[in-house]
């Protein structure tokens, strides 16, 4: 005879209720995971979209500012409906003049949705002449280094750039758009195929204008030497002599040296630049040779090469005919010094003038 238990009926049903609760929870629980991640991904795309939004405002603002700097002041995107499912009036375009010294500004691409606010900025330079002040270095045309010519600092040159010395050497990176040969002589990265930057102009007539003020513009070379050579002096001084070479050696010079006409430095001469003046401006080209010392920005129309002897430059060197750093016998070091040219945008008889579109040197997300 068989006997039914109650308690086993009992146990089988708790048993059944207890794998269903599990099978509930781990569904429920499933469920709610993918409830999540729609959500997490229906986020994400909307932060896209009002990403990819306000970067193609940043654009547009880029681009009608270009086309007309003097009125344009930022405002929206033109749409007939709407981008990115983005009505207009929620996309800004700004146009910040103001919270970055001239020649930068900001142009600042603003989208949001229902769950998203992006923010996307690009910084112009007006002036891309300016850029040649970021680098030790600046030449226009070629640069070669020789001997034991150290740069401590970034280089560009619109050509090509080379090393015929062994001990010579880059602390920096090197920017050109042509190619960059013997690399392992620069201790940073070497970018070919860059945007060549055109060169600055510094205009010799207000270095003229005090020269004259203060009795020191001087139209021969050989006053020009027999005033300087030797002597501790604070001017500006302006030599007006295209007919010889300008031979300066032994002199300290605090203020600013301006020559129309080339010019040579030796002898131990020190040039220290004062206030807003370049330490050297030459309208020709530029021989340093015999431990020559300039503290400062120095400027040349033409040509500057270096020869023998502990020669250096505190502060930026910008060759416009080109510069070749060949020294045989001693050692030109340039340091890049960034207290010296922080200020170059009120450099005296800088041309701010150009013709040269807008340049985006920097883009990001705030």
């Amino acid at each position: 005879m068989l006997f039914y238990r109650k308690d086993k009926g009992i146990i089988s049903l708790v048993a059944i209720l207890t794998i269903g609760l599990f099978a509930l929870s781990a569904v429920t629980i499933s469920v709610m995971g993918a409830f999540k991640e729609l959500k997490k991904n229906r986020n994400n795309v909307m932060g896209e979209q009002s990403f990819y939004t306000a970067e193609a405002a940043s654009r547009e603002g880029v681009y009608q500012y270009r086309n007309n700097t003097s009125s344009y002041s930022g405002g929206t995107l033109s749409l007939d409906s709407s981008i990115n499912n983005i009505l207009s009036d929620s996309i800004s375009i700004t146009v910040d003049d103001t919270s970055l010294p001239w020649p930068y500004l900001e142009i600042i691409g603003v989208a949001e949705n229902k769950t998203n606010r992006r923010e996307v900025v690009y910084t112009l330079t007006e002036f891309p002449e300016g850029l040649a002040f970021d680098y030790a270095v600046y030449s226009e045309n070629n640069m070669n280094f020789g001997g034991s010519a150290t740069v401590n600092g970034n280089v560009f040159a619109s050509n090509t750039i080379s090393f015929t010395g062994s001990n010579a050497e880059i602390n920096g990176d090197a920017f050109s758009p042509s190619d960059i040969t013997n690399t392992d002589n620069i201790n940073g990265t070497a970018y070919s195929g860059v945007i060549p930057i055109p060169s600055p102009q510094i205009d010799l007539q207000p270095y003229y204008d005090i020269a004259s003020t203060s009795g020191t513009l001087f139209t021969t070379t050989t006053d020009a030497q027999t005033y300087l050579n030797g002597n501790p002096i604070t001017a500006v001084v302006f030599v007006d002599d295209t007919s010889a070479e300008t031979d300066i050696q032994t002199v300290n010079l605090t203020g600013s040296l301006a020559v129309n006409g080339n010019l040579r430095l030796r002898g131990g001469t020190v040039i220290t630049a004062t206030n807003n003046y370049a330490a050297v401006v030459v309208d020709g080209n530029l021989r340093i040779t015999g431990d020559t010392t300039i503290n400062g920005v120095v400027y040349v129309s033409g040509n500057t090469t270096f020869g023998g002897g502990n020669n250096t430059i505190n502060g930026s060197l910008i060759s416009v005919g080109g510069t070749s750093i060949a020294d045989i016998t001693g050692h030109t070091t340039i340091y890049f010094s960034t207290t010296t040219v922080a200020n170059w945008q009120n450099l005296t008889g800088l041309s701010t003038t150009t013709t040269s579109t807008l340049r985006i040197t920097q883009w990001r997300e705030q």
